[in-house]
């Protein structure tokens, strides 16, 4: 078994999970406890989960399937320097992701099974040198935070949320 995970890493950290949660128009959200890196990152996210992250560079947020993901305001994102929008199902072998920087979408690719189904702008450096979808959604990440999502600790401290 391996990743199925999704959601949203930007190089910003934020004064509340609320001001974040309000960027992305996910509404009013309610803490629910304080958890670890191995919880947010599993293939168990419950459907209406908000896991936040903040790693070295900015913030990892990890939603469950309840979550749209084309529903997602990510353009709210021009005063920071980069986000992507991720989904990394290696179950299925479907993965996406939308780059941006200063808010203007760079990349964005939506891969089943090792074909790309969408692919918008031109391929990235990361995408020329690494074949796997998994490899290239989470390089950018690390691009983006200043951690690779393999380099965060298990017990590393995230917070659960969820939609009130």
């Amino acid at each position: 078994m391996g990743f199925n995970v999704q959601g949203i890493a930007i190089n910003k950290k934020y004064e509340t999970a609320q001001k974040l949660a309000d960027k992305l128009g996910l509404g009013k959200i309610q803490k629910i406890d304080d958890k670890y890196f191995e919880e947010a990152s599993s293939s168990m996210i419950d459907d209406n989960d908000i896991y936040i992250t903040e790693v070295e560079n900015g913030t990892i947020i990890t939603l469950g399937i309840g979550f749209e993901m084309h529903e997602i305001s990510i353009n709210p994102f021009s005063e920071e320097n980069k986000a992507i929008l991720f989904m990394v199902g290696e179950t299925s072998m479907a993965f996406a992701f939308e780059y941006l920087i200063n808010g203007q979408s760079i990349r964005r690719v939506f891969n089943a099974e090792g074909e790309n189904m969408v692919e918008e702008g031109e391929p990235l450096e990361i995408e020329t040198k690494e074949s796997d979808m998994t490899e290239v959604i989470f390089g950018l990440m690390e691009t983006i935070t200043g951690n690779s999502f393999y380099s965060i600790e298990p017990e590393h401290k995230s917070e659960l949320y969820r939609q009130i």
